[in-house]
Order: C-alpha cells, then sequence, then structure tokens
C-alpha cells in the first residue's frame, strides 16, 4: 500500500487492525461490523486467547486514534470543522494517558 511517508505509520496501524478483523471474522465465520466485537467473538471459540485479544483490542484502538486524531487546524475565516471538533475519538488518546496516569499512582 503505497503512501505519503507521514502518513505511512498511521496507515500501517489501520491495515494491522484490518488484518486481525478479517482474521477474526473468518475465525469464527461470523463477519463483526465492528474491529473490536470481531476479537471479542473470536475469543469465545478459543480461536485466540485472552492475551491475543488483548493485543487485538489494542491494535485497534491505534487504529481508530490513525484515523481520527487530527490536528486542529482552522479553515479559512478561523471556522472549524464542526465534525471534528465533537469527534468522540479525537480525544481517546488523551484520555487513557490521564486514566493510565491515575491508575499509576
Amino acid at each position: 500500500v503505497a503512501a505519503p511517508a507521514d502518513l505511512a505509520p498511521r496507515v500501517k496501524s489501520i491495515v494491522k487492525s484490518f488484518t486481525l478483523h478479517s482474521q477474526h471474522n473468518g475465525a469464527v465465520l461470523l463477519p463483526s461490523h465492528y474491529a473490536r466485537n470481531a476479537a471479542r467473538r473470536a475469543e469465545e471459540p478459543g480461536a485466540i486467547s485472552p492475551p491475543e485479544k488483548v493485543a487485538a483490542l489494542s491494535a485497534h484502538r491505534l487504529a481508530n486514534l490513525a484515523k481520527h486524531r487530527w490536528p486542529a487546524v482552522a479553515a479559512p475565516g478561523g471556522a472549524i470543522d464542526p465534525l471534528a471538533e465533537n469527534d468522540p475519538w479525537a480525544a481517546y488518546g488523551q484520555q487513557q494517558k490521564i486514566q493510565t496516569a491515575a491508575a499509576i499512582e
């Protein structure tokens, strides 16, 4: 897959998630719309182990961040995209850092 150099790491995380999603759908012969659900379903019959599920969920989280975390850029005239402003995934990584830091303390 060709991608601009600045997007390549993001594309790699998305491809990894997409690959796992496909494998997990195939393991249970049941397509899941959401990658995280596919990982959970694959664990139920033992197609993947609990640590593999955790790793898959992490890969899907990183892919979501790659798709949804964009630097804030004002449009001409100073307007900001209302969808970007209200994107629930945009702050997900920051929330995880805060929760992780709180758990460590």
